[in-house]
This record gives C-alpha cells, sequence and structure tokens, in this order.
C-alpha cells in the first residue's frame, strides 16, 4: 500500500464516521472499526487486553508489532495509530504547523456530546505511535526556483536554487503530494508572509519584483531542510518539526538555494 493510499484510507473512515457513535462509544471502538474494516487488520489485535494502554506491554505488543511498525511521533503520516500511556488511542490525522489533529471519540461529555467522533487536537506526550507494515513515506520532494537573471527553474528532486553564482532565490514551489506542509517565508522589504499548508501551486516568495528570499521556516512531519545564504553558504540541515527558521531576518542576505529531503 502507498503512503497516499493509505492517508485515503483513513480519509474514507473519516468522512463515514464523523458525526456518528461507533461500537460502545469509547476511544476504542473507533480505532477498531478503523484498523478492521478499512486496514484489514484481524480483530484479535487490539482486542482484550482490558485497558488500552495495556496493548503498549506484552503480551499484547506483540500483537501490535505484527501488524504495525513503531514508528517516531515526529514522523507520524496520515493515517497512523497513537496509543498514550493515560490511555488513549486516536487516529493521526495532519499536523497544521502547532498542533496534532486526531480522529478521536470521547465519552460524550464535554465538547463532543453524544460521543461522537471528531477530528481533536491531542499534543498530550507520552505517546507512541504505529504504521501500517509496508507503509513506507517517499521522500522524493520536488521543487523549483524563480532565480534571478534566469527565471523559473526546471521541477528538480529536493534541490532548487544556485550556488556560487551569487544569484537571489526569488520565489520558490514545492511539489510534496504525502506530506502536509506549512511555510513562512521572510521577504525583501515585506518582512515574514505566512503562506499557510501549500501545495504545488503555492508562490512562496515574489515574481518579477527582484526581491531576495532572506529566511524561510518549513513545518512538516517527518522531512529535513537547509539554505544556502549569501556570504554563509550551507546551515544546518534541522527538522522541520522544530519550527526553525533558516537563512537571515535583517541582514539584507540573500538566500541562494534550498533543499528538503
Amino acid at each position: 500500500m502507498t503512503v497516499s493510499e493509505y492517508a485515503s484510507k483513513e480519509e474514507q473512515c473519516k468522512q463515514a464516521t464523523l458525526g456518528k457513535v461507533i461500537g460502545n462509544n469509547q476511544c476504542w471502538d473507533l480505532v477498531q472499526y478503523y484498523v478492521t474494516n478499512y486496514l484489514g487488520v484481524p480483530e484479535w489485535v487490539l482486542a482484550g487486553c482490558g485497558y488500552v494502554n495495556n496493548l503498549l506491554y506484552p503480551p499484547k505488543i506483540n500483537d501490535v508489532l505484527q501488524y504495525f511498525d513503531e514508528v517516531p511521533t515526529n514522523q507520524m503520516i496520515k493515517g497512523d495509530i497513537m496509543i498514550w500511556e493515560i490511555g488513549h488511542i486516536a487516529i493521526f490525522d495532519n499536523f497544521d504547523g502547532a498542533n496534532c489533529w486526531y480522529l478521536t471519540q470521547n465519552d460524550g461529555t464535554g465538547e463532543n456530546p453524544h460521543g461522537a467522533t471528531r477530528i481533536g487536537i491531542l499534543n498530550l506526550g507520552s505517546g507512541r505511535a504505529f504504521r501500517l507494515k509496508g507503509i513506507t513515506p517517499n521522500k522524493k520532494i520536488k521543487l523549483r526556483g524563480h532565480i534571478q537573471d534566469i527565471g523559473w527553474s526546471k521541477w528538480q528532486d529536493n534541490v532548487c536554487g544556485t550556488t556560487g553564482e551569487g544569484k537571489r532565490l526569488e520565489a520558490i514551489q514545492i511539489d510534496a503530494p504525502e506530506y502536509e506542509i506549512y511555510v513562512k517565508a521572510h521577504i525583501e522589504t515585506l518582512g515574514w508572509v505566512d503562506y499557510g499548508k501549500i501545495n504545488k501551486k503555492t508562490i512562496i516568495g515574489t515574481t518579477g519584483e527582484n526581491k531576495r528570499i532572506e529566511a524561510i521556516q518549513i513545518i512538516a512531519n517527518g522531512l529535513t531542510y537547509q539554505v544556502h545564504t549569501q556570504d554563509l553558504g550551507w546551515s544546518s540541515i534541522v527538522p522541520t518539526e522544530e519550527k526553525y527558521s533558516l537563512g537571515t531576518a535583517g541582514y539584507s542576505k540573500r538566500i541562494e538555494a534550498l533543499v528538503i529531503k
């Protein structure tokens, strides 16, 4: 199963269950429904351990690991399962640059009356993430840049811009359909511009205005990036989960190249 197909399974489950009560109105029931009906995992894998957090210990963790691989929580993708030590389980949907959102279900109290499934923010900590075996993210990210005196480059794998030519990177486009990516950029005379969730058509920066991109912040799960800055060369490689900004602001220095992997 590809990453896109995996994400589609979660989306299908989400659309089928939002606003509905599943099973006995517990978080476990919703995840059980998802893994058996959409991922084809036998019911016994999650069943029969009493409390949700018992899934994290033998013998049940051995059942879980027959069908799922444990993955770092900062590399989750749509469709992964999160289990918390506090005794909760939910389906990862997306990261919006600040919060992780999950398809979840509660006991019908609070903001979720009647036990309706919902997308909820659950940044609870002390959790472990699991992905159906055989799902391997494709990290081939395609980029193109609008470069001083050159215009738009061709789409390339993982990199755009130039080094050693003294040319400013004026705009960037990112084609990464397997990922949800959020971008902010510091543009000459404009300051920080928040592009929110981007797609292949999003133009980060400007064209026809001779303005340099001076700094960039990329937020996503499971990627890294670095930039080549005027006079400074290549930056460190940083993870996209940590909200680093690369480049400079207030020093009139251009970003000349960008790599995302």
